[in-house]
């Protein structure tokens, strides 16, 4: 079977009308973005007055889930960062302004809240991390050299156009139940 362009049919071609951009971005400009809220944040809640919770300075949606990860995987996705591991990307909507603010669901948070609250727990200093040595370390107690290091580390950026509330419920529950949580008898050992 052809389309009407004379190609064969695709089946599997699903219609999506929004448009997907990634980019690598660095630890250090969510650290950016990080230091404007708690530096700023009255000016950016004025900035986004649909928001109630932020994570890294971005907003979340009201129908994201609570936090729910352990000291524990925080620490174990830090040490992922320290180890140059890829830990896969975080998806935000496009920023639009409307009236002079955010317009609603702009710059927020679809995927990756998780992840965003353990470096941002880590940025806080809520966070400790075992050095080489096995000592437990603060962000501010490790030396800008190393700070250094862990900002250059990347955390790509996935930004979705839309702010069409409904068709972000989809993406997020496609993106959030996909996958089995795995079960302790299943650890590679």
């Amino acid at each position: 079977m052809e389309n009407e362009q004379g190609n064969p049919q695709r089946f599997m071609d699903f219609k999506n009308e929004y448009a997907f951009r990634s980019s690598p971005f660095s630890i250090g400009e969510i650290h950016s973005a990080w230091l404007r809220f708690t530096e700023n944040e009255a000016e950016v809640r004025r900035e986004y007055p649909w928001a109630d919770r932020f994570v890294c300075g971005y907003p979340v949606p009201d129908f994201q889930r609570d936090l729910k990860w352990s000291v524990a995987q925080k620490t174990k996705l830090i040490q992922s960062i320290w180890l140059n591991i890829d830990i896969g990307s975080y998806m935000v909507t496009d920023g639009e302004m409307a009236n002079g603010v955010m317009a609603r669901y702009s710059d927020m948070v679809i995927d990756g809240q998780q992840r965003l609250s353990a470096i941002e727990d880590y940025f806080a200093d809520r966070l400790a991390i075992p050095d080489t040595q096995g000592a437990l370390r603060l962000f501010s107690e490790i030396s800008q050299t190393d700070q250094r290091f862990f900002l250059r580390r990347i955390f790509s950026r996935v930004t979705v156009a839309s702010h069409d509330v409904d068709y972000l419920k989809t993406l997020y529950n496609l993106m959030a139940f996909g996958g089995t949580a795995h079960e302790e008898s299943e650890r590679a050992v």
